[in-house]
Order: C-alpha cells, then sequence, then structure tokens
C-alpha cells in the first residue's frame, strides 16, 4: 500500500467509525458524549479488520518521492485555496443548526428535533438528515477550536477535504495507469476543470470547491470517484481489504448526505454491471461481481428501515415542486447542448483514446450502463419519482466528468507515443475547445475572497448580526428576513425565529398539522423583509405580536413595521442598525390603569 492510500485508508477508517458510533447512540438514545468512546471503538474494529500497513506506507515514499511530495504540495495548495473562498449557502442552517445546538446539551441524546424556530415538537426536514454525521462531528471537534465550531465546519472541514482531493485523484489516475508525474498533472488539470465549470448553480464545479465544506459536495466531489476507484480494485483484484474499504465508502456516504444513500449503492452496482459486460464470461466472476454489490449494504440497510419505519408516509410536497420533467431536472446541472456534448466526450472518446484497452472499455460502460439506469425516457421517469424531483438531479454526479478532464494529458503518455506531435496537439486542441464552447462563467461569478478565519457568511448581515448580537439575549425570539435569519441563527444558536426558510417552515409545521400557522409567520417573515402592506400580512405580523410576550424585529422598513404596530397596541424601540438592517424591539404597551 502506498501512503497516499494509507492516509485515505485512514479518512475512511476514522469518519466510517464515527459515523458508525453517531447512528448507535441515535438508535439507543444514549448521551451524545457517549459517541467519542463508540468512535474510538469502532476506529480500533476496524483497524484490527484491516491492519493498516504503516511500515509499508512509509517505505512507499522512498520508492516515489516525487509523486508523494508532489501529491502533498497539491493537496496542501487546494486545502490553502478553499480557506480563501467564500460562497455563503443557505443550507447550512438547515444542517448545522442542529448539530450547535447539541454542544449545551451533550449530557442528553441527540436531538432529533427541529431546532430553529420558538416551537417545540417540530420533526425535521427529513428523516434522512438524522443520519448525517458529519456535521455533529464538526460540531463537536469545532468547541475545542479558538474560532470556534462555526468556522471550524466552514474552514477546517473544507481545507481537509481539498487536501483529500488531491490524494485521491492521484490515487484515482495512478489506478488506471496514468502514472508519476501525469498523475499530478491530470489531477491539476481536473482541479482547473472544477475551478471553471460553473455554469449553473449546481455544476460540477459549483458543487466542489466553493462548497466544499458541505457534506453532500465532500460526497459528489470525493466519495463518488473514491467508491468508483475501490469498486474497480474490488472487482480486478478481489480481497479482504478491498471490499471493506468498499463497504467503509458506503458507511460514510449515509453520514456525509442522505443523497449517499442512493449515490454509494447506484455507482457501486454500474460498476459491477460495467465489470460483468466487460468479462464476457460474468458467470465465471460471479462471486467477485455479487460482493461488490452487497459492499454498500449498510446504505441499504439505512433506507429499508427508513421505508418500514413509515418514511413513505412522512410528507414530501414540498421537495416535489423541483422539475418533474426527467430531462430538466438532470439539466440542473448539465443545463446547455454543449456542456452535454462536452460531457459525453470527456466520459466517452477520452477513456477509450488515453486508457489502455480493457480500462477504457471499463469507463464507457460504467457511463452507459448510468444512462441505462436514469438517462433515458424509459427508465428515468420511474427513477425521479423514486427519489423525489429534488434529488434525482444529484444522480449527473455519478458520471466520472472531472477524473475524465484529467485524462487529457495521457495524450501525452505511452498509449500514444505513435502518435506524431501534430495529433496529438490536435486531439488536446478538440477536447480543449469543446470545453471552452460549453464555459459560460466560472464558479467564481458568486464567489467572493476572504480572510482564512473568517466565516463563509454574506457581508452584510454578518456585520449587522455581529453589532446587533450583543443586545439579544439568549432564548430571544427574532423575526427576521431569510438572509438575517440563517446568518443570526449560525453566529447564535441560542436564539429562536418565528420563520426560517420559507420553504422549511412550511414543512415542518405541515407535518404536525399546523400549516395555516406557518403560513402566518411566513407572511409576518414577508411584511419585516418587503414591507407588504395587504390586510394578510399586517393581521399576521399582528397574530404573532399578541402570540409572543416579546419579538425583536429585523427589517429594512423601520418605520413601515412601527406603524402597523403601534395601532395594535405595540411600541416599536430601535435598538441598533447597521448598514440597511434595523433592530427594533416590540414589546405590548401597558394599559394607563396598570
Amino acid at each position: 500500500m502506498t501512503a497516499l492510500g494509507f492516509m485515505v485508508e485512514q479518512a475512511l477508517l476514522l469518519f466510517g467509525a464515527w459515523t458508525l458510533g453517531y447512528h448507535l447512540c441515535l438508535l439507543t438514545a444514549a448521551p451524545a458524549y457517549l459517541a467519542f468512546p463508540a468512535w474510538v471503538f469502532f476506529y480500533a474494529l476496524g483497524c484490527f479488520a484491516v491492519r493498516p500497513p504503516l511500515r509499508k506506507a512509509l517505505d512507499s515514499i522512498k520508492r516515489q518521492k516525487a509523486l508523494f511530495f508532489g501529491a502533498m504540495a497539491l493537496g496542501l495548495f487546494v486545502a490553502v485555496f478553499t480557506s480563501f473562498l467564500s460562497c455563503p449557502d443557505a443550507d447550512d442552517i438547515s444542517y448545522f443548526h442542529r448539530a450547535l445546538s447539541q454542544l449545551d446539551v451533550m449530557g442528553e441524546p441527540f436531538i432529533t428535533t427541529h431546532t430553529q424556530h420558538n416551537a417545540v415538537g417540530l420533526p425535521p426536514i427529513s428523516p434522512l438528515h438524522l443520519s448525517t454525521s458529519y456535521e455533529p462531528l464538526m460540531a463537536l471537534l469545532g468547541q475545542y477550536c479558538p474560532l470556534g465550531p462555526l468556522w471550524f465546519y466552514q474552514n477546517a472541514g473544507a481545507a481537509l477535504a481539498g487536501f483529500l482531493f488531491a490524494c485521491i485523484y492521484v490515487l484515482f489516475y495512478c489506478h488506471f495507469g496514468i502514472r508519476g508525474t501525469l498523475a499530478l498533472a491530470a489531477t491539476v488539470v481536473a482541479f482547473g476543470f472544477l475551478v471553471l465549470d460553473g455554469n449553473v448553480h449546481r455544476s460540477f464545479g459549483s458543487f466542489a470547491f466553493i462548497r466544499l465544506w458541505q457534506g453532500k459536495a465532500i460526497l459528489s466531489t470525493l466519495l463518488v470517484p473514491l467508491t468508483l476507484l475501490l469498486a474497480h480494485r474490488q472487482l480486478t483484484v478481489p480481497t479482504w481489504r478491498h471490499w471493506f474499504h468498499l463497504f467503509l465508502a458506503g458507511v460514510c456516504a449515509t453520514g456525509l448526505s442522505g443523497s449517499g444513500l442512493f449515490l454509494i449503492p447506484l455507482g457501486t452496482f454500474a460498476s459491477a454491471a460495467a465489470y460483468a459486460v466487460w468479462t464476457l464470461r460474468p458467470w465465471k466472476r460471479l462471486c467477485r461481481i455479487v460482493l461488490c454489490g452487497l459492499a454498500p449494504v449498510y446504505c441499504l440497510a439505512i433506507v429499508g428501515a427508513f421505508v418500514l419505519g413509515g418514511f413513505a408516509d412522512v410528507d414530501t410536497a414540498v421537495w416535489d415542486k423541483w422539475e418533474s420533467t426527467w430531462w430538466k431536472n438532470l439539466a440542473l446541472v448539465v443545463d446547455t447542448k454543449a456542456a452535454l456534448a462536452r460531457n459525453l466526450v470527456l466520459v466517452t472518446l477520452v477513456p477509450l483514446i488515453t486508457l489502455r484497452r480493457r480500462r477504457g472499455r471499463f469507463m464507457l460502460l460504467y457511463s452507459l450502463t448510468l444512462v441505462g439506469v436514469f438517462g433515458n425516457p424509459i427508465t428515468a421517469p420511474w427513477v425521479l419519482r423514486l427519489a423525489t424531483p429534488a434529488a434525482f438531479w444529484r444522480l449527473v454526479y455519478l458520471f466520472p466528468v472531472p477524473f475524465c478532464s484529467g485524462l487529457v494529458v495521457g495524450f501525452f503518455s505511452r498509449r500514444t507515443l505513435h502518435w506524431n506531435l501534430t495529433c496529438r496537439a490536435i486531439a488536446v486542441g478538440a477536447v480543449v475547445g469543446l470545453v471552452g464552447l460549453a464555459w459560460t462563467q466560472s464558479t467564481f461569478a458568486d464567489t467572493r475572497l476572504k480572510l482564512p478565519h473568517e466565516h463563509k457568511l454574506p457581508l452584510g448581515p454578518r456585520a449587522f448580526c455581529e453589532k446587533a448580537s450583543p443586545y439579544l439575549p439568549s432564548g430571544a425570539v427574532v423575526l427576521a428576513p431569510e438572509r438575517i435569519m440563517w446568518t443570526l441563527g449560525l453566529l447564535r444558536p441560542d436564539i429562536r425565529f418565528q420563520a426560517c426558510r420559507k420553504k422549511e417552515t412550511l414543512h415542518v409545521f405541515r407535518a404536525v398539522g399546523r400549516e395555516e400557522e406557518a403560513r402566518e409567520r411566513i407572511r409576518a417573515q414577508h411584511l419585516v423583509a418587503y414591507g407588504r402592506v395587504s390586510d394578510a400580512h399586517v393581521a399576521a405580523f399582528r397574530k404573532i405580536l399578541n402570540d409572543t410576550t416579546h419579538v425583536v424585529t429585523v427589517t429594512y422598513y423601520a418605520n413601515k413595521v412601527a406603524r402597523f404596530a403601534e395601532p395594535g397596541g405595540f411600541q416599536c424601540t430601535q435598538i441598533v442598525s447597521s448598514g440597511r438592517y434595523v433592530l427594533l424591539s416590540v414589546d405590548k404597551l401597558r394599559r394607563a390603569s396598570q
């Protein structure tokens, strides 16, 4: 085993062990702090199962100094690169707020309810979110960081994932025959592709480095290609260690994102199917094919548990409002014909030309299997209904587009030595030209640079929240626009809100039969956010004030809000302002007789 492989194996063991420990505490309702000894136990069990060959890993450094230190340098560069990027994402409040709230109650079981509203007993936005262990791990480790758990989650997590990106992709290229300095060059090309691929919000590049602190981005950028590598290795060289690594990838997927519950099993199935077709006589290698298909059994077990436990009866209406036509749904990732043509060339022609015959055919058959599962008008509608429109588009990340973009350097490998320089230049120019035609904007379009010690939060709301925070006591109830809500909620997880993100508020209240209350909260939020003056908005705003002893309001329209509140028997007091935001304290007026 190489040193790079050893580090990737340790990452799988560590996070897989944590995920198992977290799930054990979640199922048994054990105190949250017991997840740490469970983590140590499962890690020791995993090390005993595979017995990591540290000595062999160290010896490999001597044999491959240039490759190892080159990968280390590239990994450090990517890690530093991510720490200077800021692309704020409101999804953080949905994923991380529950983990932040857990830090104050480590002696109690892990929280399984919604934590943002000033209402108790609300369900999580999805039962699948409860299975993700990545955010609790970042919060628990981040509490020991001087810069706080939010910084640790957004910056240290992204830096570690960026470092592993270089290790995984160098291993990926080496495994498929692109070795030495060409493997480093291919990784650099793949990195450049992901940096430039920002055509739409959900493109491969937009889901990579600028959001690499989130579990869903780590899943699609790192774990999906790693699973393809591990599956191919298990199919071609079947050993207990290789199968266990593939099993751990499935465990880690459940801890990163709910999407991992179907992405990893489907990717493993596509690998096994491609290998079965590639070998021409699959019955002779039936055992390894079946074992490969069984490796993500942990993902399948969790899906089965949710279904048998009533997950099928959970309200999913909020997720069904996504594009319901299968090809339009996939267009959320690949939006133009040029981008589609680019991806098709990268995953079909480039592997066939640059990789050795068997490996090139495997990559082609793998992509064709994915097309046969969800990329055609016959099976795609059925898969879309099964996965829901909110998750179906993520299946596109199973295609090895970033990996194949780096294979362009294979035009300069031994396989193409018989080509003259003109042929190589034409081939590279054709691929680069096609990528250029598909490119419309970089991922930096919605990204700004920041200092490494800063949070990945919007500038205006962050400045206001930092200024207003001293005036907000613990447990304060705030009515604020969405952008302020999720920024303040991350900086101050002890604060509760009348309304959070619109769809989320509607979803969690509808799940407990309080849909009308949710709509009233949303109308009140719209009034302070946009100054809407319909009777329904004013009535909802006053009802919120009547039902709550003391409400703190953040608004753009201080005078208008006061004009609506005071006739209803409330007094608005301006506390602080920053930029275009104003913090108001709204209290019920006392009668003169009192």
